[in-house]
């Protein structure tokens, strides 16, 4: 649309003027237009992505909790010993 209206600022008068503003102000309204959908759009992508990696850490440190607590010894019962390997 800019290209458009400087196109006809080539030709000099009056008309070609006037259809140079005519598309200059379509195309201010369409950037504008876009970002009224954009920066909402941006604000709400932002906001449930930061909620869903506070969920996933919430159910991430639930699991490890979930897998000590089934991983535990029972009460009473004498903790395994671990092996003193050294990886070779």
């Amino acid at each position: 649309m800019v290209i458009n209206a400087f196109e006809h600022l080539r030709v000099k008068t009056a008309a070609a003027e006037d259809k140079t503003l005519d598309l200059i102000a379509e195309a201010l309204a369409a950037t504008a237009f876009g970002l009224m959908v954009a920066i909402p759009a941006v604000i709400a992508f932002n906001y449930f992505t930061r909620r869903l990696r506070a969920m996933i850490s919430g159910a991430d440190e639930t699991a490890h909790t979930v897998l000590t607590l089934i991983h535990a010894p029972a009460p009473g019962e004498p903790k395994p010993k671990e092996s003193a390997s050294d990886g070779k």
